[in-house]
């Protein structure tokens, strides 16, 4: 019982590391380039095959150069493409990164193919659906789409997870629909409508957000690690403490660590944890996919950390 299916973007990333980003009317020079496979969509549903998951992708790309590659990318890493479509108008979606020193980044998206998934997509997909454990959407605005995907899904039992990335307000209606709502602290201020700038902050806007009908929320915070909230108890989790080198898929990494979790009915604590693990892991190297931990990686990665714990008790 560990089929997922992930609807989400899919983009190929231009990768510029610099020392800093530059202010306006600045030019900087890159000290590496890279052309790498990504998007929310495709960073997530690797991230779940690699921790050894059975996943299929509904997306879209162009029917260009790009989109070629990213699917031959994707069948690489054992996903089932069946459902991303080639769009005969749109160009593949491109992701344009800057990325620092620091690990810190800034990213420009041309959407392209993206947003012209469409409830024939959807339907095109309804038996994978059918028999998927848990779906899982994403979308960096509000695509008429979601609630469509949602629907479906709800009507066929199944538990959805959504990471609505970047922000974007989601109805009561479509809250109740949702058993994960993941957000990062920013995604997280914008739709309770609260400032999180701590864990008792971070807190009060889920509680919000149980209000308005989310059955569970979770709320990464970086550095601070994450939290997990339901409406009767919460949970948090510390982050690990790692070397930054490039976060672009660190929150995708969490989510997909986040699934594999609640697919093995793990704890929360234990669910939260894994996460945590793989997400930290992903902001150790450069890139999106090319960043994203295999299942064997993260279980040394916590042996290590219990190891060290064990060590210092």
């Amino acid at each position: 019982m560990n089929k997922v299916v992930v609807v989400g973007s899919l983009n190929i990333d231009l990768i510029a590391k610099t020392s800093h980003a530059p202010a306006a009317g600045e030019t900087v020079n890159a000290e590496e380039f890279f052309i790498v496979p990504g998007g929310k969509g495709a960073n997530q549903a690797v991230a779940m095959a690699r921790l050894g998951l059975n996943v299929s992708l509904i997306g879209r790309v162009g029917k260009d150069y790009f989109g070629n590659f990213l699917i031959r990318e994707l069948e690489k890493e054992k996903l089932n493409t069946d459902y991303v479509s080639k769009d005969e108008e749109e160009l593949t979606s491109i992701a344009m990164i800057i990325l620092e020193e620091s690990g810190e980044n800034r990213i420009v998206v041309a959407q392209g193919s993206n947003y012209r998934i469409n409830p024939t997509d959807i339907d095109r997909a309804e038996s994978v659906i059918e028999e998927a454990d848990i779906v899982v959407c994403h979308f960096g605005r509000d695509h008429p789409v979601l609630g469509y995907v949602i629907k479906l899904a709800k009507s066929k039992c199944k538990r959805v997870l959504v990471n609505p990335a970047p922000a974007f307000p989601i109805s009561r209606e479509l809250l109740k629909s949702i058993d994960y709502l993941v957000v990062n602290q920013g995604e997280a201020e914008f739709i309770s409508g609260l400032p999180v700038t701590d864990l008792t902050s971070a807190y009060q806007a889920a509680k919000q957000l149980h209000h308005r009908g989310s059955a569970e929320v979770i709320i990464t915070l970086g550095p601070g690690g994450a939290i997990l909230s339901e409406p009767n108890q919460k949970y948090h989790i510390p982050a690990y403490p790692i070397t930054v080198v490039d976060t672009t898929a660190a929150g995708d990494a969490f989510i997909a660590g986040l699934v594999y979790g609640i697919l093995k009915d793990w704890t929360p604590r234990e669910r939260i944890r894994f996460a945590n693990a793989c997400g930290a892991l992903a902001s150790t190297k450069i890139g999106a996919i090319s960043s994203l931990p295999r299942q064997v990686e993260v279980e040394q990665f916590l042996s290590t950390r219990k190891e060290a714990e064990e060590v210092s008790n």
